[in-house]
């Protein structure tokens, strides 16, 4: 048990930028709220680790991210219909238990309900936005494999992620231009900007290694 134990905890890693997006949450919101927030997000990724278990798919790595956790898996050849439900479930985990939580609250007192509900809807709306390496960028990219190869796949799935990446700076600049001095939205921009390009060099190197014929356009993005 001791071993399973070390095991699972091992594929566990925070960075120090996690570490500060929670303390600011934590700061920001207040302890109670801080709680139910990583409720939530426990809500989501124990969705994720259930249907991979489903599925029969390893987890290799959990990585602690500002806005919840990225699991990397170790699937070959799994099903677009398969991974796309792998990635979905999360989300839909998320609006499932906050569609509970209304229907509970006309029956038994729930502390907090309304803040249960808020962030459930929450996690599920932001995992819903298209860019990488939130739940959205993968589903697209397994709803395209099932015409499109890999590489051309991730191709059209980069483009949509930079789109709404650049789209999130601006509008970070602009309420900056307001007269506002939150920086969030362009602090946002920044890690996803900087998330895509390790994905699409990890991307590269995956196929390089597996000794798969790269389309030409896939390296020119």
């Amino acid at each position: 048990m001791n071993k399973k134990f070390k095991s699972l905890l091992n594929k566990f890693t925070l960075t120090s930028l996690s570490v500060f997006a929670l303390f600011i949450i934590y700061s920001q919101s207040g302890f109670v709220d801080f709680l139910i927030f990583v409720f939530s997000l426990f809500i989501h990724e124990t969705a994720h680790l259930i249907t991979a278990r489903i599925f029969s798919v390893r987890v290799n790595n959990v990585s602690l991210l500002p806005f919840g956790a990225k699991i990397s898996y170790v699937s070959h050849d799994m099903r677009p219909d398969k991974e796309f439900l792998l990635y979905f479930s999360g989300p839909l985990a998320n609006f499932i238990f906050a569609g509970i939580i209304v229907f509970a609250s006309f029956y038994i007192y729930i502390p907090s309900y309304d803040f249960f509900i808020f962030y459930n809807i929450l996690i599920g709306l932001i995992n819903l936005v298209p860019t990488i390496p939130l739940d959205a960028s993968r589903c697209i990219f397994s709803l395209l494999q099932i015409k499109l190869s890999k590489p051309d796949a991730f191709k059209y799935v980069f483009i949509i992620s930079f789109i709404v990446d650049l789209s999130l700076l601006f509008l970070g600049v602009y309420v900056l231009l307001l007269g506002s001095k939150n920086v969030l939205l362009i602090l946002l921009s920044v890690f996803l900007f900087n998330n895509l390009k390790s994905e699409k060099d990890k991307q590269e190197y995956s196929y390089i290694k597996n000794n798969k014929v790269l389309n030409k356009d896939f390296l020119k993005i």
